[in-house]
């Protein structure tokens, strides 16, 4: 049985690559976040050194725009000895382009331009996985730390 589902997934991947097609159908729309790094959100997403504070990911929204334009919403909040702050919204914009069921996409920060990071992944039936390379102020710039995001619709 196991073997009949994978010829016909593999058959259907075949055919839809045959017929010059470059992006799934219907694409667009609007996904909610699932998983940050494998787990339901909130999910540190990055630490201050210690249990008990560090950055939180509390969910995430995900819009995507034919031809090529797509909108990211991050909500985070700070984790400080254990005490969570205020939710705060950040909304990256930019575009997209997916080939082969790969999406790479390019964000600035809409109200900064700061840049979100490269951010790529795979898209699938009702679901787009993406992996951000998320930039962090640093003394000397930006630091880079990956964030894995899977959103559903």
């Amino acid at each position: 049985m196991i073997s009949r589902i994978l010829a016909c997934l593999l058959l259907s991947l075949a055919a839809a690559a045959c017929d010059g097609a470059t992006e799934p159908e219907g694409i667009e729309g609007l996904y909610e976040v699932a998983t940050v790094n494998g787990d339901d959100p909130p999910e540190y997403i990055n630490w201050n050194g210690s249990q008990e504070g560090g950055t939180q990911l509390t969910g995430a929204l995900l819009r995507i725009i034919p031809p090529d334009s797509i909108a990211l919403a991050l909500v985070t909040r700070t984790v400080e000895d254990g005490d969570a702050g205020p939710k705060q919204t950040e909304v990256f914009r930019g575009t997209y382009q997916v080939e082969a069921g790969h999406i790479t996409t390019s964000m600035l920060r809409s109200d900064t331009d700061r840049p979100l990071g490269f951010a790529a992944g795979a898209v699938l039936d009702g679901r787009i996985d993406l992996t951000v390379n998320m930039l962090a102020p640093a003394y000397t710039g930006y630091f880079s730390y990956p964030v894995s995001m899977s959103f559903r619709r």
